[in-house]
């Protein structure tokens, strides 16, 4: 396995809907609720975790690949997209150990008006990397 990684995410789920995954890892302070606090998932024991597919808050790379654009325009799963596309090519997807969250994420409330439609997408272009 190559070794190219990124930051906060969950483990791959045949539904592709992330909120039905059981197994997140790491801490953010979110406000999709429309009120600010922070989130903590399962905590990350070594120096860092490794997943099927991250949040797209914060990605940090040690490699660049194209992001499938022509696919995921909008705001739904170009980073679960990405996240695969690395694992495709062979590099392993992490979340890092954090003692306390590195980042807020300030999104206000979730619209998710377009993410039926991609999330039919991505599992339809990636059904053979899901489960």
């Amino acid at each position: 396995m190559k070794n190219g990684w990124s930051h906060r995410c969950c483990i791959g789920t045949s539904t592709g809907i992330w909120w039905e995954c059981p197994n997140w890892y790491g801490k953010v302070y979110s406000s999709h609720s429309g009120r600010m606090y922070p989130l903590e998932f399962r905590p990350v024991q070594q120096s860092y975790e490794r997943v099927r597919a991250i949040d797209g808050l914060i990605m940090a790379t040690q490699i660049d690949l194209p992001w499938r654009e022509d696919i995921f325009a909008g705001p739904f799963f170009y980073d679960t997209s990405q996240s695969l596309e690395m694992i495709k090519a062979g590099y392993e997807v992490a979340v890092c150990n954090q003692t306390a969250p590195w980042c807020i994420h300030d999104c206000g409330a979730a619209n998710l008006g377009e993410y039926e439609r991609y999330r039919l997408l991505f599992i339809e272009y990636y059904e053979g990397y899901l489960g």
